[in-house]
């Protein structure tokens, strides 16, 4: 499901028509065999929590309701929260992850991997970028990750 959403809005599909898309990527031939279950295609959506603005919970209290564990299973669910609540500000997404607490390395990292597909690199704040070790040789393996969801994008099509 991560894979397959990261994939989807890396190619421009907005959260509000991540839902349908992220089910045309898991009935394709070729990627449904690689799918562990149906369900795992319903985890992100446009009526995600995070979405609905009427839903007042700080998103720090969030992560600590779903997304203080370890595993995949409850790290994903508070990402997606945090992309839904913040879609054009990667960096108020990624640093509510990281303040949260529990495994906020691995969660901030799932939401960084999301909201970094969703707004671009051009909307990653720069110092979060040179920051990083080998940040040149780092950049150039997300423009192959681009590329590669692209190709992906027009075999699965």
């Amino acid at each position: 499901s991560y894979a397959l959403s990261t994939g989807t809005l890396i190619n421009g599909v907005t959260l509000g028509d991540i839902r349908p898309a992220v089910i045309k990527f898991a009935n394709n031939p070729v990627i449904e065999p690689m799918l562990s279950s149906w369900d795992i295609n319903q985890q992100i959506y446009n009526g995600f929590p995070g979405a609905d603005p009427s839903i007042t919970i700080d998103p720090r209290d969030a992560c600590k309701l779903f997304g203080l564990n370890c595993t995949l299973g409850f790290l994903a669910p508070a990402a997606y929260f945090l992309i839904h609540r913040f879609p054009e500000d990667f960096e108020k997404a990624v640093l509510n992850s990281i303040n949260a607490g529990g495994n906020q390395m691995a969660r901030a990292a799932l939401t960084g991997g999301l909201s970094g597909a969703m707004v671009g690199i051009q909307w990653i704040p720069k110092r979060f970028i040179i920051g990083l070790n080998d940040h040149e040789r780092l950049l150039n393996l997300a423009e192959k990750i681009a590329d590669t969801e692209s190709q992906i994008t027009r075999i699965a099509s």
